[in-house]
Protein backbone atom coordinates (compact mmCIF):
# COMPACT_ATOMS: atom_id res chain seq x y z
CA UNK A 1 0.00 0.00 0.00
CA UNK A 2 1.30 3.42 -0.78
CA UNK A 3 2.70 5.12 2.58
CA UNK A 4 0.44 8.10 2.26
CA UNK A 5 -2.95 5.40 2.57
CA UNK A 6 -0.57 4.13 6.36
CA UNK A 7 -3.32 4.23 8.52
CA UNK A 8 -6.71 3.88 5.87
CA UNK A 9 -8.69 1.36 8.20
CA UNK A 10 -8.59 3.87 11.22
CA UNK A 11 -9.39 6.44 9.35
CA UNK A 12 -11.79 4.94 7.74
CA UNK A 13 -13.44 4.09 11.07
CA UNK A 14 -13.17 7.48 12.49
CA UNK A 15 -15.10 8.57 9.59
CA UNK A 16 -17.86 6.40 9.69
CA UNK A 17 -17.78 6.32 13.61
CA UNK A 18 -17.12 10.20 14.53
CA UNK A 19 -17.96 12.06 11.12
CA UNK A 20 -21.21 9.91 10.23
CA UNK A 21 -22.00 8.29 13.36
CA UNK A 22 -22.93 5.14 11.72
CA UNK A 23 -22.74 1.54 12.27
CA UNK A 24 -21.27 -0.86 10.60
CA UNK A 25 -24.66 -2.88 9.41
CA UNK A 26 -25.80 0.86 8.94
CA UNK A 27 -23.44 1.39 6.16
CA UNK A 28 -23.60 -2.47 4.53
CA UNK A 29 -26.91 -1.59 4.34
CA UNK A 30 -26.72 1.91 2.77
CA UNK A 31 -23.72 0.63 0.36
CA UNK A 32 -24.37 -3.56 -0.65
CA UNK A 33 -20.95 -3.58 1.26
CA UNK A 34 -20.86 -6.81 3.59
CA UNK A 35 -20.12 -5.91 7.53
CA UNK A 36 -17.25 -8.30 7.23
CA UNK A 37 -15.78 -6.49 4.19
CA UNK A 38 -16.18 -3.13 6.64
CA UNK A 39 -14.60 -4.65 9.63
CA UNK A 40 -11.75 -6.13 7.42
CA UNK A 41 -10.97 -2.50 5.24
CA UNK A 42 -11.18 -0.93 9.18
CA UNK A 43 -8.83 -3.30 10.67
CA UNK A 44 -6.05 -3.03 8.17
CA UNK A 45 -6.65 -6.36 6.45
CA UNK A 46 -7.80 -5.38 3.31
CA UNK A 47 -7.85 -2.20 1.07
CA UNK A 48 -10.95 -1.67 -0.44
CA UNK A 49 -10.49 -0.58 -4.52
CA UNK A 50 -11.22 2.99 -5.54
CA UNK A 51 -15.01 2.78 -6.58
CA UNK A 52 -15.91 1.36 -2.93
CA UNK A 53 -13.48 3.33 -1.30
CA UNK A 54 -15.73 6.75 -3.10
CA UNK A 55 -19.17 4.66 -2.16
CA UNK A 56 -18.27 4.57 1.64
CA UNK A 57 -16.68 8.47 1.52
CA UNK A 58 -19.93 9.40 -0.21
CA UNK A 59 -21.66 7.46 2.67
CA UNK A 60 -19.77 8.93 5.34
CA UNK A 61 -20.21 12.23 3.81
CA UNK A 62 -16.64 13.13 3.51
CA UNK A 63 -14.22 14.11 0.56
CA UNK A 64 -10.87 13.92 0.27
CA UNK A 65 -10.07 16.66 2.63
CA UNK A 66 -11.97 14.64 5.35
CA UNK A 67 -10.18 11.53 4.51
CA UNK A 68 -6.51 13.83 4.37
CA UNK A 69 -7.49 15.00 7.71
CA UNK A 70 -8.52 11.64 9.20
CA UNK A 71 -5.63 9.94 8.20
CA UNK A 72 -3.57 12.78 9.63
CA UNK A 73 -5.50 12.22 13.14
CA UNK A 74 -4.76 8.65 13.34
CA UNK A 75 -1.40 9.04 12.85
CA UNK A 76 -1.24 11.28 15.57
CA UNK A 77 -0.25 14.23 13.85
CA UNK A 78 -1.10 16.61 16.91
CA UNK A 79 -2.90 20.07 15.91
CA UNK A 80 -3.64 19.44 12.17
CA UNK A 81 -4.71 22.47 10.75
CA UNK A 82 -8.35 22.23 9.62
CA UNK A 83 -6.87 22.20 5.73
CA UNK A 84 -3.57 20.73 5.06
CA UNK A 85 -2.55 21.35 1.27
CA UNK A 86 0.09 19.29 1.76
CA UNK A 87 -1.83 16.20 2.92
CA UNK A 88 -4.33 16.44 0.45
CA UNK A 89 -1.76 17.23 -2.57
CA UNK A 90 -0.56 13.73 -1.53
CA UNK A 91 -3.89 12.09 -0.89
CA UNK A 92 -5.01 13.12 -4.83
CA UNK A 93 -1.82 12.61 -6.09
CA UNK A 94 -1.99 9.16 -4.52
CA UNK A 95 -5.79 8.64 -5.42
CA UNK A 96 -4.68 10.17 -9.08
CA UNK A 97 -1.95 7.70 -9.85
CA UNK A 98 -4.05 4.57 -9.01
CA UNK A 99 -6.70 6.00 -11.73
CA UNK A 100 -8.98 7.79 -9.66
CA UNK A 101 -10.41 10.83 -11.38
CA UNK A 102 -13.77 11.95 -9.84
CA UNK A 103 -12.48 15.22 -8.66
CA UNK A 104 -13.00 16.43 -4.85
CA UNK A 105 -14.61 19.61 -3.90
CA UNK A 106 -12.00 22.64 -3.37
CA UNK A 107 -11.11 23.46 0.39
CA UNK A 108 -13.12 25.97 1.40
CA UNK A 109 -11.39 29.54 2.59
Amino acid sequence: MMTVFHGLGPALRRLREQGAGLTQEKVAARTGISQGRLSRYENGRKVPDLSTLDRLLTCYGADLEGLGRALREVRGVAAAPAIDPAMLAHVRAALEALGYTQPSPEPKP
